[in-house]
């Protein structure tokens, strides 16, 4: 019986394009080979050496072959996209997971609060507003929109409209009267009743209050 090769064994097998199973090679591409014999496809082959699926298991010059015939049909390897589901193997899982757990500490969203905050990084945000904004419309934005002043502006009419979209977003989120957010609300309507103890709020948003 042929015992199962070890990670470490499986890898240097792909390197040298040597069987870890029976021994048998150099391949130029070793999957086939287990795939017919050992009944262990190229994903199999991958998981059991702990490789992301997009790595090259197959000999060198195969790999620049393939390559080469890419680059001359001029094809270009794009993303599937949002909402396309993909198969990744259990080292591309492994490493999501350990990204997962660095950004969920608090070390890691101080570090990406203090980068977005840099200079460069606003001033990146701005020019690609400003790049998605002329794309859509066909012109720059205008004075008195709140997004110029994302952009930069700090001229008075930007100032004003900037002021006027943030009340309007805090407004949706907490009343106006009672300063407590919607969930305190009942309903889904505009117009509720505050449900917080002692609280004489009768009105939702900018509705006056009704004693």
């Amino acid at each position: 019986m042929i015992s199962e090769p070890t990670r470490e064994q499986v890898r240097a097998g792909i390197e040298a394009q040597m069987c870890p199973w029976c021994g048998n090679g150099p391949f130029k591409i070793l999957a086939l080979h287990t795939t017919r014999l050992h009944g262990v496809d190229r994903f199999q082959l991958r998981d059991l050496a702990g490789l992301t699926y997009s790595t090259s298991i197959c000999a060198p010059e195969v790999a620049e072959e393939r390559r080469e015939i890419v680059r001359r049909s001029g094809r270009v390897l794009v993303s599937p996209g949002r909402g396309v589901k993909r198969r990744l193997s259990e080292a591309a899982k492994e490493t999501a997971r350990r990204k997962l757990e660095a950004a969920r500490s608090d070390e890691q969203r101080r570090a990406a609060t203090a980068a977005a905050q840099t200079p460069e990084a606003r001033a990146k945000q701005a020019a690609a507003l400003r790049q998605n904004w002329v794309k859509r419309r066909g012109g720059e934005l205008e004075h008195g929109d709140y997004r110029k002043y994302k952009t930069g502006c700090r001229c008075d009419a930007c100032k004003v409209a900037n002021a006027k979209y943030q009340r309007e977003r805090r407004a949706k989120k907490h009343c106006l009267t009672c300063g407590h957010g919607r969930d305190s609300h009942n309903g889904k309507t505009h117009v509720g009743f505050c449900t917080a103890e002692q609280c004489d709020c009768r009105r939702w948003r900018t509705e006056e209050t009704t004693r």
